[in-house]
C-alpha cells in the first residue's frame, strides 16, 4: 500500500504536517509518497528542490523506518479536464491509479490532515482485501447531495474526499478513469464539490465502498463560532492523540495568515513537529508568499493585528503544550 498526499505548491506545508503525522503513527515499511503538481512556471524547479531537500530530511529523522517520495505531475497531465470553476490538484486525485498502476492500493490523503494514534489500526483496515474500485468514509447521498443535484443518476453512498482508497487494478479493469472523465466533460455545470462529486455520479454499486466506523474523526471549520467555543476541547483532544485525524474543513483554513481562531494553535503546533531541517524549509519566502495575507480578505486585518494574534498564539501554545 502506497499512503499518497496529493499537492501543489500552495500546500506544500499543510503536506509536510500531514506526512510527518502519518511517519510518527505509522509501523515500519510504510511508504509515503508527495505527489506534486507543477504549474509550469519557472518556479517549478525550485518547488521540487525544497520538496527534494525536505524527503532527505524526513529519512533522516525517522532512520529509514518509513519510506519517503515524490512524483511530480505535469498539469497538461488533466488536460482532458477542462479548469471551469475545479483545480488539477483536486482532479489529479482521480488519476492517481493511473500514475500508480502497479500499486495494490493507493491511499489518497489529503494535505494538512493531522493523524493520531488510530493510524496504524486504520492502514491495517484498510489493507484487508476488497472488490472495491474506491472505498471511503462516506455519507448518503441523497441527503450530502444539493437539492439540484438528486435528479442525476447517483450512487447510494457519497464520499468524503480526505482520504480515497484506490485500488488500481480494479479501477482500470472497470475503466473508471474513462468514466469519470465522461461524467465531468457531460455534468460540468453540476458538479459542486469536485471529485466526492465525479465519484458518487459515476460509480455503480460495489465499485464504492465505505469504510468502516473507525476511530474519533475530528472535523474543524474555523469560520464557525463553535470553532472558538470549543477551542480547549479540540486541543486537549489533540494533545490525547486519541483519534484517528483532525482535519480543518471550509474555506478557512489555518495556514493562511488571514485566518485568526484560537484552534489554528493546533495546526502551529503541528509546524513545530515538523523535523526542525523541514521547519525553516516551509519559511522560505516563495512557500510563506503562497498562503500569506496578500489575498482577498487581507484588508480585513491590519498587519499589526495579524503580529498581535500571532503572538497570542504561540504564547497559547506555550501554555498549553509546553507546560513545565
Amino acid at each position: 500500500m502506497l499512503l499518497i498526499v496529493p499537492t501543489d505548491c500552495h500546500y506544500l506545508e499543510p503536506a509536510f504536517i500531514t506526512m510527518n503525522s502519518l511517519a510518527t503513527h505509522a509501523t515500519s515499511g510504510t511508504k509515503i509518497c508527495l505527489l506534486f503538481l507543477r504549474n509550469s512556471t519557472p518556479e517549478d524547479a525550485l518547488f521540487e528542490a525544497l520538496i527534494s531537500e525536505a524527503l532527505v530530511h524526513f529519512q533522516n529523522e525517522y532512520c529509514g523506518k518509513i519510506e519517503f517520495s515524490c512524483v511530480a505531475v505535469h498539469s497538461s497531465y488533466f488536460k482532458n479536464f477542462s479548469k471551469f470553476h475545479l483545480t488539477s490538484a483536486t482532479l489529479q486525485k482521480l488519476v492517481i491509479p493511473a500514475i500508480f498502476p502497479t500499486e495494490e492500493i493507493c491511499l489518497s490523503i489529503d494535505a494538512g490532515m493531522i493523524f493520531g494514534q488510530g493510524t496504524a489500526d486504520f492502514l491495517d483496515q484498510v489493507a484487508r482485501p476488497s472488490d472495491a474500485a474506491i472505498t471511503a468514509f462516506t455519507s448518503a447521498a441523497d441527503t450530502s447531495l444539493q437539492t439540484s443535484q438528486l435528479e442525476i443518476e447517483h450512487h447510494t453512498l457519497y464520499p468524503a474526499g480526505g482520504i480515497l482508497a484506490f485500488r488500481p487494478e480494479i479501477y482500470r479493469s472497470k475503466d473508471l478513469l474513462k468514466r469519470c472523465d465522461a461524467t465531468y466533460q457531460n455534468l460540468r455545470n453540476e458538479i459542486i464539490y469536485g471529485e466526492q462529486d465525479i465519484i458518487c455520479f459515476t460509480l455503480k454499486d460495489s465499485e464504492l465502498a465505505d469504510f468502516a466506523s473507525f476511530g474519533k474523526r475530528i472535523h474543524i471549520d474555523l469560520a464557525n463560532d463553535q470553532s472558538w467555543v470549543k477551542a480547549d476541547e479540540f486541543v486537549q483532544t489533540y494533545i490525547s492523540q486519541q483519534y484517528l485525524y483532525m482535519k480543518h474543513v471550509g474555506v478557512f483554513k489555518p495556514w493562511r495568515q488571514w485566518v485568526l481562531s484560537p484552534a489554528k494553535s493546533i495546526y502551529l503546533h503541528a509546524v513545530n513537529k515538523l523535523p526542525e531541517a523541514v521547519k525553516i524549509l516551509t519559511s522560505h519566502p516563495k512557500l510563506v508568499c503562497q498562503h500569506s495575507s496578500k489575498d482577498k480578505f487581507s484588508e480585513l486585518f491590519s498587519e499589526r493585528q495579524f503580529q498581535l494574534f500571532e503572538e497570542h498564539l504561540r504564547l497559547s501554545i506555550d501554555r498549553q503544550f509546553f507546560k513545565p
